[in-house]
């Protein structure tokens, strides 16, 4: 080591004590308080000879700070990093570094402020030393600055969380090897502070809705595990014991890969399950009963991180399964007719089985808060598009009662923070990096985002979808449920590679059409779907993409496109977030039978057979609506366990010729009257492609003008409802009989039979 080194730490050691001296009788409670913050930071250096550019880091910081005190003539707040550990990269990969503090000199800081220290936003700077290695370029040797890198901020609290302290440095920072000679140098310095959290690992099992009942395929129940705070475990092991025994966990699986796909507009998308443990409920001795499932996760730095869950276990679950509508189909009824419903279960002991209907909204929109993806100056940049999303769907929720979500640790007297703060630190639950956030860690990660703003309790899931009824499951939580929804999307580049996205569900558009040719009836589904685009924060008004299907029945997004090459993408998932109260979560008991809420029509119920026997129930369509309606089949067991299933469905609107285009726009249409027959009064239902004025009119079955409903008035586009009851214009009550109704607007014409039964 130098002679230079040695002098330059002895002075520093003196300077040192006297500031601590100084500081002890000011303030009487030097470095009171401590924290760990995350941060990410990006550095331009000049490595002589083998590199310049910019190096991006990660990793977390010890702070130590002193209570406020008055110097004279500031309010001030003595402040030394007591800790930093950054690990990353260079651009493009080309080697890693590692970023410590310098034994050297403290790195010490301040915060200043000229009134009360409450009044927010103060002056804090801090004086760092570092310590850099880089072992593909320089070998057992670690670089150090003798100058500080001096770098300031305007922060809104202590410890700096939710700021940036950017520096183009005023005078060159060289770096020195330990013999004193120089090896480089740096001239830049960006970091962020963002709150941090311990890991935390997460284990969830799949459930039938609205029930704590496994979800078993195959005779196969899967269980996933995340971890919290870009923690990389060397292995998960789960395990298994009977509810309440207190006997130790029996291993059942072990995974020591933990692959899964990412979700990330820039980079191909990895394979995998993520970390997922398989539990065979055949070969298991598992005979219907409730049972604690565990994920450990054996992790590098820490201690091992551990996390539990309940569900009731049966190898044959009390699960209906519609038989009449196979899962990767739409089911298509007619209006005024009476259809069976077949449905059977592999439960062995089944009691009661209801059908519901749900009529979907024609148009159903919700505001969202744009958050751009590309303007958070993150070192990921373009891969933060999940935090981005959920952060868009939490800003909802916060504007709907949860106002501690967008505030620092859930404190409302704090600042509020923006959508793209948000989205920071929930890039740092999830662990986002450079290659995007998996299921696993979005799910592990905004429960734990949740957890520490003072919303514990919430339901949080992700589920695939491969087809209708899966499809139907998420406009389900959307449109019944009134959740919201984070689409999860993916898309082949020209290239070749798959890339994935995150989108915000911000409206729903569906209709229900008919082709009639001569050898069919042909229903069909016009879904359009409108979402928060992260890909440079785009609204909830200006997208509006028709949900179409693939040659594998893949559910698509036509003509969106995230990977270059044309065409349309992929949905392959969706995140759902729920409050406690609108669904509950697996530590929260749920009532049998809850799917019977607000707006579920039940149109059918009896006994089920079980053991995999057919059972038929019935809908009469007569008096429905023509539209979308999700369709249901709830079972509850003998001992009170519910199940479900469903799927899409629908009645015609309206009916378009085969040469028109398979999903036609909006056209005048008349849908019909609810109910039909009536007495004395019926709802006449009717839609228009755009603003105009329309003629809606009763007449008898001679042509007889009997009433104008409506008369030559100017209407909205779109779904438009009037009321007649069975009065002719002189306010006369017509008799008994069949009448039509007509409706007239620019040009084109409609008309559908009325029966008025006195």
């Amino acid at each position: 080591m130098s002679c230079r080194v040695w002098l330059l730490r002895l002075l520093v050691a003196l300077a040192c004590l006297s500031c601590l001296m100084v500081i002890t009788v000011e303030t009487a409670c030097a470095y009171s308080n401590e924290a760990t913050v995350r941060k990410n930071a990006r550095i331009t250096l000049s490595i002589y000879g083998s590199y310049e550019g910019t190096l991006a880091v990660w990793g977390t910081s010890g702070l130590e700070w002193s209570d406020w005190y008055y110097n004279g003539s500031l309010y001030a707040v003595d402040m030394q990093m007591m800790s930093l550990d950054l690990e990353g990269s260079a651009e493009g990969g080309l080697f890693d570094v590692a970023i410590s503090l310098s034994s050297i000199m403290p790195s010490m800081g301040q915060a200043l402020s000229p009134s009360i220290p409450e009044d927010w936003p103060v002056e804090s700077f801090f004086d760092i030393y570092l310590s850099v290695s880089i072992p593909a370029l320089l070998p057992g040797e670690n670089l150090h600055n003798e100058i500080p890198i001096h770098v300031s901020s305007s922060i809104d609290d202590v410890p700096p969380y939710f700021d940036d302290y950017e520096t183009t440095l005023a005078q060159t920072i060289y770096l020195y090897d330990e013999s004193g000679i120089a090896r480089g140098e740096m001239t830049y310095w960006f970091e962020e502070c963002i709150p941090y959290t311990p890991p935390e690992a997460n284990i969830t099992i799949a459930t039938s809705k609205g029930s704590d009942v496994a979800i078993v395929e195959d005779g196969t129940l899967v269980a996933h595990g995340a971890v919290t705070g870009g923690i990389e475990p060397y292995e998960a092991q789960f395990g298994v014991r009977l509810a309440g025994s207190g006997l130790p966990f029996e291993p059942f699986w072990i995974d020591h890969d933990g692959s899964a796909s990412k979700y990330a507009t820039v980079r191909p998308l990895g394979d995998g399950d993520g970390w997922a443990g398989y539990l065979d409920t055949m070969a298991y001795p598992l005979a219907g009963g409730y049972y604690d499932f565990e994920v450990r996760f054996i992790t590098p730095d820490y201690v091992d991180l551990c996390d539990t869950t309940t569900v009731f276990v049966d190898p044959t679950p009390p699960i209906p399964v519609f038989v009449s509508i196979p899962y990767d189909s739409i089911g298509y009824f007619r209006p005024d007719s009476l259809y069976n419903i077949t449905v059977t279960t592999h439960d062995e002991d089944p009691d009661s089985v209801i059908v519901f209907v749900y009529p979907m909204d024609p148009d159903k929109f919700r505001t969202l808060t744009p958050v751009d993806q590309n303007m958070l100056g993150t070192p990921w940049d373009s891969m933060s598009c999940v935090p981005s999303a959920v952060a868009s769907c939490l800003k909802y929720w916060t504007d709907n009662g949860y106002g501690q979500l967008d505030h620092p640790n859930g404190d409302e007297s704090q600042p509020e923070q923006s959508g793209g703060e948000m989205a920071e630190e929930l890039a740092g639950e999830m662990g986002t990096d450079g290659e995007g956030t998996n299921e696993d860690e979005m799910e592990s990660g905004t429960e734990s985002y949740l957890d520490s703003h003072g919303c514990s309790g919430w339901d949080v899931d992700v589920q695939p979808v491969s087809g209708p009824d899966d499809l139907a499951k998420m406009l389900e939580e959307f449109t019944a449920d009134g959740e919201d929804v984070i689409i999860l999307v993916q898309d082949t580049t020209a290239e070749g590679d798959t890339v994935g996205h995150a989108v915000t569900m911000g409206s729903e558009e569906s209709h229900f059409y008919e082709i009639i040719t001569q050898e069919a009836f042909i229903g069909c589904i016009a879904n359009q779907i409108d979402f928060m685009d992260p890909d440079g924060g785009g609204s909830t008004e200006d997208n509006q993409y028709l949900v179409g299907y693939d040659s594998e029945g893949q559910p698509t997004l036509d003509g969106y496109d995230i990977g270059g090459s044309g065409g349309g993408s992929q949905i392959v998932g969706y995140m759902k977030v729920s409050p406690p109260e609108a669904g509950g979560s697996a530590g929260i008991a749920r009532a049998p039978g809850a799917a019977a809420q607000e707006g579920w029509i039940r149109v059918s119920a009896g006994s089920m057979k079980g053991s995999g026997q057919l059972d038929t129930l019935t809908w009469d369509t007569t008096g429905f609506a023509g539209g979308v309606y999700l369709l249901q089949v709830s079972m509850t067991d003998a001992l009170g366990h519910t199940g479900r299933d469903l799927r899409l469905a629908g009645i015609p609107e309206y009916t378009v010729g085969t040469d028109e285009p398979e999903t036609p726009k909006m056209k005048l249409n008349l849908k019909g009257s609810y109910p039909n027959p009536f007495n004395p009064t019926t709802t006449i239902e009717y839609s228009i492609p755009r603003d105009a004025r329309v003629t809606l009119a009763i007449f008898n079955v001679s042509g007889a003008l009997v009433r104008r409903l409506v008369d030559n008035e100017p209407a909205k586009a779109g779904y438009n409802t009037a009321t007649w009851d069975g009065r002719n214009d002189a306010g006369k009550a017509v008799a008994s009989g069949v009448y039509i109704c007509t409706l007239r607007s620019e040009g084109s014409a409609s008309s559908v039979k009325l029966v008025l039964m006195r």
